[in-house]
């Protein structure tokens, strides 16, 4: 069975939703860290977001090796001297260095176990100074309808669910060398979702083509237990938000008809952490929207 590390070639072509670009650059920039680490990067797909939006070091790590060299392809030669890619798991991160700003994007962090995923948070709390903040992304994994706001990621579709394999998409890579086609089968599970993945790549310079199968599960969070696993490792949930697009929603208050969650930890006591995120919250709020269920004239 195939490993995400064989998919950095075309990562592009298997993800290639950016509806999280904005959120992230809006965010990056208000926070203005230090020192930035997201993990896991995959190929690089938020190198030009995060180096735009933040004037200081960036780290880029991911258990991949493959993915840690796209990365560092990615990273222009006039900004090295700030920002490197690095080959680190997020179970068991030593020497990467102290982060005021961690960022572990779109559904990454629902790829471990809910063991693995307190010892993951544990270790990238070590990793995490005084008044820093960490970004995690989480998509709630149901039969409900996701509207385009909850930004569902593209190998998930609900109805196809326990329903055997379904065509997905054939791509081909921007320069044409390597198209590439994709067949997913999904089962919900305990604890989430399991996902089987099948691809075809065909090189242009080779007929025979070549398979990856993959497969792989994801963990489902209430708000509640998010918040409870994030206080395991002696952080706070600060703020929540529903999805990119919607303003800010006091935690645990998230609204059960959305279905993607970003989270924002922190620790609680630290008073240059809070004014950091009141901040944070003022910039990135300004331009969101407010559903009418949260209005303050709403019945």
């Amino acid at each position: 069975m195939a490993s995400f590390e064989q998919l950095a070639a075309f990562y592009d072509l298997d993800y290639p939703d950016t509806s999280d670009h904005l959120f992230l650059a809006e965010f990056t920039r208000a926070a203005d860290p230090a020192r930035l680490l997201e993990i896991p990067c995959g190929s690089g797909r938020n190198v030009a977001v995060l180096l735009g939006a933040s004037k200081r070091e960036v780290t880029f790590a991911d258990i991949a090796q493959a993915m840690a060299d796209e990365t560092g392809r990615r990273i222009p030669a006039r900004e090295r001297a700030r920002a490197k890619a690095v080959v680190a798991d997020m179970r068991a991160l030593s020497q990467v260095g102290m982060f005021d700003l961690v960022v572990c994007p779109r559904e990454a962090f629902q790829l471990l176990r809910r063991s693995e995923a307190a010892r993951a948070l544990a270790c990238l709390t070590a990793s995490l100074t005084d008044d820093g903040l960490m970004v995690i992304d989480v998509f709630r994994f149901t039969r409900d309808r996701a509207s385009r706001a909850d930004a569902p990621p593209d190998y998930f579709s609900p109805s196809a669910c326990d329903d055997g394999w379904v065509d997905d998409w054939t791509r081909t890579t921007a320069d044409g060398s390597l198209r590439v086609t994709r067949e997913r089968r999904q089962r919900f599970t305990a604890a989430g979702v399991h996902v089987d993945m099948r691809y075809e790549l065909r090189d242009a310079s080779d007929p025979e083509p070549e398979r990856i199968d993959l497969e792989f599960d994801m963990t489902n969070y209430s708000a509640e237990a998010f918040g409870a696993l994030a206080s395991q490792s002696g952080l706070t949930v600060l703020a929540a938000y529903a999805g990119y697009d919607d303003a800010r929603y006091a935690f645990p208050g998230l609204p059960r008809s959305s279905l993607r969650s970003v989270y924002v930890l922190g620790h609680d006591r630290c008073q240059d952490g809070a004014e950091r995120l009141n901040r944070i919250r003022e910039k990135i709020t300004a331009n969101r929207r407010i559903p009418d269920a949260d209005r303050s004239d709403a019945c």
